[in-house]
């Protein structure tokens, strides 16, 4: 959680930065929507690169009859991501994000505790994200304002195939070694890309974006 706060002051520091070279305001009227989008708009895509690569430790799959577990999966492409539409809506007290990007995955997958384990790759390209956070404005002791988003729903799309590779499920071993490790014996597998994965996937993405804005109080994004 250290790590995540330090990536959200990292990110607001560029922020800063690049708002004095391009003239990206860095405050709008509460209710001046537009300014709003275009503010939160910029924080999200420099977040972008506070989540990529993404690591995560133990991920459990059970997709259309794809079962199993898939450990120190490593995920890239988050910060590729092209935002194509910010909603921020004080109102009705809701962030929307739509956008797009391609993602590539890598882990160990084992079918069975039994299983020794087998590498695992996947392409996923062109998947389109929607992604809706509502928030409240909650205060801290000294009467500071700032934005808490409680929890987030999504949805998504594939608009392109799925590329995924797997080593041989069946190993044979030799004093330890793995003698059908090359890459002739990866093979194309399908495995379905769904909501095991991306549930994990947005969950840390939802995190770093709670994160970054409860670090920053209200009056440093809004006028009011």
């Amino acid at each position: 959680m250290r790590a995540v706060v330090y990536s959200a002051v990292f990110i607001f520091l560029q922020l800063s930065c690049m708002s004095a070279m391009f003239n990206i305001p860095l405050r709008c009227f509460l209710l001046d929507m537009d300014c709003a989008k275009n503010l939160i708009q910029n924080h999200m895509a420099l977040l972008s690169e506070a989540v990529d690569p993404m690591h995560i430790d133990f991920l459990r799959v059970d997709e259309q009859g794809f079962k199993g577990d898939i450990t120190n999966l490593t995920v890239t492409g988050n910060k590729d991501a092209i935002l194509d539409s910010t909603d921020f809506d004080y109102n009705k007290m809701e962030i929307i994000l739509q956008y797009h990007m391609d993602l590539s995955l890598r882990g160990l997958y084992k079918s069975s505790p039994m299983d020794p384990g087998a590498d695992v790759s996947m392409l996923i390209k062109n998947i389109h994200v929607t992604l809706m956070m509502p928030f409240e404005i909650i205060r801290n002791g000294v009467d500071n304002k700032f934005i808490n988003i409680k929890a987030f729903k999504y949805d998504y799309q594939i608009k392109n195939d799925i590329q995924s590779y797997i080593s041989d499920l069946y190993r044979h071993a030799y004093r330890g070694e793995n003698i059908l490790n090359s890459p002739k014996n990866y093979k194309l597998i399908a495995i379905p890309f769904g909501r095991s994965f991306m549930d994990k996937i947005l969950g840390n993405v939802f995190e770093i974006v709670r994160s970054h804005l409860l670090s920053q109080p209200l009056l440093n994004l809004f006028i009011y």
